[in-house]
Parts: C-alpha cells; structure tokens; sequence
C-alpha cells in the first residue's frame, strides 16, 4: 500500500516536473537585431512588418510568421503588453539561423474582433481580414525572393490561430513555399468561404505536395482539434511530401502565444530538414 502511494506521488510529481519543462519559454541565444520594415501588397497596401537576419553573408533559407487575431485586433503594441509579442517569434526564427519576417495585420481590426470570447462583426468583415491576409503573406514572401540574404527556394511559413488560417490559404492561393507550419489554426467560422473547414474541403488540398507541419495543444479548443485531427491530417497526410501531426502540447489555444521549448524543437527540426 506505502508503496504504490508512492509510486503514484512520484509519478504525479515527474508529470508536474515534464508539464513545467514543456511549458518553458524559449530565451534569445544572440542579440540579433530586429528591425521595421514596409511591404507592398498587390493593391499598393502598406503593411510594417518586423525583420530579422541572422549574422553571416551566406544566403540562407527564410521563414514568414503569421501572428493570431489577438495582434490583428490590438496591434503590436497592445498584443505584446497582454503577452504576445511577435518580436520573440522573429528571434527565435532568426537564432534557428532563418531569415525572418513577420508582417503586422491590421485589416478590419475594428470590425472583425473577438470579444468576450466569441466573434464579432460580419462575415464580410471577417473575409476581408483573411483576404488581406492572404495579400499580405504573397507580399511578404516577393520581398524575400527578392533579398540578397535569401535563398529563394528555401522559403517557408508558419502562422498561428488566425495566422494558420491565412497561412493555410495563403498556400492554396500559392503553393511556392518550401515547407509549412500551421500553429493551432482558427476555425473562423465567421470568415464563411474562408473558414477553417472550407479550407480543409477544398479541392487544392490535394496539391499540398510541401512538406507541412501540423500542431494543436492537447487543452486547445474542441472544434479546432476536431477539424485538424478529422480533415487536415487526413487531407495533407495524403497530399504532403513529408506530412508531420502532433496534437498532444501540454497547454490552451494561448499556450503558443509564446515561444514554448518543447513546441519550437519540433518547428526548428521540421525547418532545418527543409530549409537548410
């Protein structure tokens, strides 16, 4: 008896123990700069974007970081004071040795919101925030193709919540990305044609031959593990060159609104495979 309810505190101690070290946040390894820069989208849109190079002339592979509603709907500024701040994405990128580049979507930020939880604004609103996004992610990736510092076949995109959701679509508007990570992606069942099932129904599925990275937090909402584990791992396992599902990170939807250890070993292994 003494010892099984040992045995059993042990194991609930290591559980704890494992839970914290997969919760760890990711530190910066350089002081590598991050800087402002301005891209231009297909309808002469401005879009400010953070970048970051790491040091070296080499050209090298490039990653595209598409932030979630939160940044949309806050801003920068706003998203990084509630502990979300896309600058610790573009280090972490940047120190895994990729070129990075996150843009900073602000279509319909009035409009097409989350409040208490639940959507808000039309599914007009809501369209034209993905539609700018999808504008905003092929704008990103011409001004990488186009940088002396890039490796213009080695360029790759991750985006989480809304930012998989563009992601997502991005690459069915234009499948030129050498590897793909889509972060725990909305459903946005507001954004109608857009939403996050459509994308899964859509007949370009079967083009996905890239190789795509799929991870969801273990806690993470119902209907966004539902469609990711019934339809895009399905789809993209049979489409993807080399199909990745992982489903099981110790935490919520906002777990991986920072740079987890445990979630960014497996999205930096995924990309050297790919990018380097």
């Amino acid at each position: 008896m003494i010892k099984n309810i040992a045995r059993a505190a042990y194991l609930v101690l290591l559980t704890v123990i494992l839970a914290a070290c997969q919760s760890t946040t990711v530190k910066p390894k350089s002081d590598v700069a991050v800087s402002w820069i301005e891209l231009g989208t297909e309808r002469g849109e401005t879009i400010k974007a953070l970048f970051a190079k790491p040091p070296g002339n080499a050209k090298r592979g490039a990653v595209i970081y598409n932030h979630g509603t939160g940044v949309r709907q806050l801003g920068y500024a706003g998203a990084a004071a509630e502990g979300y701040d896309v600058k610790d994405y573009v280090r972490a990128i940047a120190d895994a040795g990729f070129v990075a580049l996150a843009p900073i979507r602000e279509f319909n930020s009035a409009s097409a919101r989350r409040e208490r939880g639940g959507a808000v604004g039309s599914e007009q609103d809501w369209t034209g925030a993905i539609e700018g996004g999808i504008r905003t992610v092929l704008a990103a990736r011409a001004y990488l193709a186009g940088h002396a510092a890039v490796d213009k076949s080695k360029i790759g995109v991750i985006g989480f919540s809304e930012g998989g959701n563009v992601t997502l679509w991005s690459v069915l508007e234009n499948n030129d990305f050498a590897a793909v990570v889509l972060m725990s992606p909305a459903t946005l069942r507001s954004a109608g044609k857009y939403a996050l099932r459509s994308a899964g129904r859509d007949r370009r599925m079967g083009n996905l031959k890239m190789p795509v990275l799929l991870t969801v937090g273990a806690d993470d909402y119902p209907q966004i593990k539902r469609i990711a584990g019934r339809m895009l791992a399905r789809r993209l396992g049979r489409s993807s060159a080399d199909f990745k599902y992982r489903a099981d990170y110790p935490g919520t939807h906002n777990w991986f609104h920072r740079v987890r250890a445990a979630h960014w070993a497996d999205v930096t292994r995924f990309f050297h495979r790919h990018l380097d």
